[in-house]
C-alpha cells in the first residue's frame, strides 16, 4: 500500500512479519505483528551497543529502578515495541514528526502504548531541547539521571549526501544539546547512514569534538553505521567489553546475537 504524507512524502507499506496469536490457521484475526523479530540488522546493533552500558541497565534491573530510553523516529514502531518487550525495566518515549507514520504503525504493524511506551507528535530537536529545560532545578543544576537517546529517523533532504538522520541532528547545536540531555553519563546511538566518505568523516569529526568517547559498528552487508557515544566514562564499560556483553545477553528477554555484534564494535575516541 502507497500513501504519501505530507511531512514524509511517499511511503510504501510492505513486509510486515506476522505471527500466529491463537493456533487459529483459518482465522485472519488470529494473525498479529510478531514483535519478538527485528527485520533490521541495523536495530539488533542498536541493542547489542548497550553492552557498553550494561551494568547500568543491570543495576537499574536489579533495584526496579526504570532506565529512560529516547527514541527519535517511530518507523513502523517495530523497534520500540521491540525494546519494551526484550528489555521490560525500560522506560521509553519515542518523538514522530508525522503523525501519519504513528497512524500506520498503529494500524497495520501491531504498535501500541502502555504506561513504559509513549509517544510525542512533534520535533525530535524541540523535544529534546524542552527536555534539558525541564530537567533544569530552580537553583539551574541538572537532575542526575542515566539516559539513553537513539535517532533513528530518516532524512527527507538527501543534497546533504545523508540519508539518515537529518543533518541538523549532526550540527554542532544539537550535538551540544544531546550532550547536555544526557547529563554525566548516559549514551547517544545514531543510525548513519550516508555513501560519501567525507561525510562521514564530518560527523565523527563534530562527535569526537562533543563527546568523551565515540564507538561505531559498522555492519557488513548494508551501508547503516550505529554510532555510540558519551560525554564521559562513568557509565560505560570501558576496560571489558566481553563482559558489558555478557551482562547485556543476560538482562533481554529476546534473544539478540550480541556477541557476534560486539566483536564488531570499534572505539573511535
Amino acid at each position: 500500500m502507497a500513501v504519501t504524507s505530507e511531512i514524509t512524502g511517499p511511503m510504501v507499506v510492505e513486509d510486515v512479519v506476522y505471527e500466529n496469536a491463537d493456533g487459529d490457521q483459518g482465522s485472519k484475526n488470529s494473525l498479529r505483528v510478531d514483535h519478538k523479530f527485528l527485520g533490521s540488522s541495523y536495530h539488533s546493533s542498536i541493542i547489542s551497543g548497550l553492552s557498553l552500558v550494561a551494568s547500568s541497565l543491570s543495576a537499574a534491573a536489579s533495584s526496579g529502578e526504570k532506565v529512560s530510553i529516547t527514541v527519535v523516529g517511530l518507523g513502523a514502531g517495530c523497534f520500540p515495541m521491540f525494546l519494551r518487550g526484550c528489555l521490560p525495566f525500560v522506560d521509553i518515549e519515542v518523538v514522530e514528526l508525522d503523525p501519519l507514520v504513528a497512524e500506520l504503525a498503529e494500524k497495520y504493524f501491531g504498535f501500541s502504548m502502555d504506561e513504559q511506551l509513549k509517544v510525542h507528535l512533534g520535533d525530535g530537536i524541540k523535544f529534546i531541547e524542552d527536555s534539558v529545560a525541564a530537567n533544569q532545578s530552580v537553583n539551574g543544576s541538572t537532575r542526575n539521571a542515566f539516559k539513553i537517546l537513539i535517532l533513528d529517523v530518516d532524512s527527507s533532504d538527501l543534497s546533504s549526501g545523508l540519508s539518515c538522520p537529518p543533518e541538523n541532528f549532526v550540527e554542532d547545536p544539537f550535538l551540544l544539546i544531546a550532550k547536555e540531555f544526557l547529563l554525566e553519563g548516559g549514551l547517544f546511538v545514531i543510525n548513519l547512514v550516508s555513501r560519501s566518505a567525507s561525510v562521514r568523516e564530518t560527523v565523527v569529526s563534530r562527535l569526537k569534538a562533543v563527546f568523551e568517547h565515540l564507538y561505531s559498528l559498522q555492519l557488513e552487508e548494508d551501508i547503516n553505521e550505529v554510532l555510540f557515544a558519551s560525554p564521559s566514562g562513568r557509565f560505560l564499560e570501558i576496560n571489558d567489553i566481553t563482559a558489558g556483553a555478557s551482562k547485556l545477553q543476560d538482562l533481554l528477554k529476546i534473544p539478540v546475537d550480541v556477541e557476534s555484534d560486539i566483536q564488531k564494535l570499534q572505539k573511535l575516541q
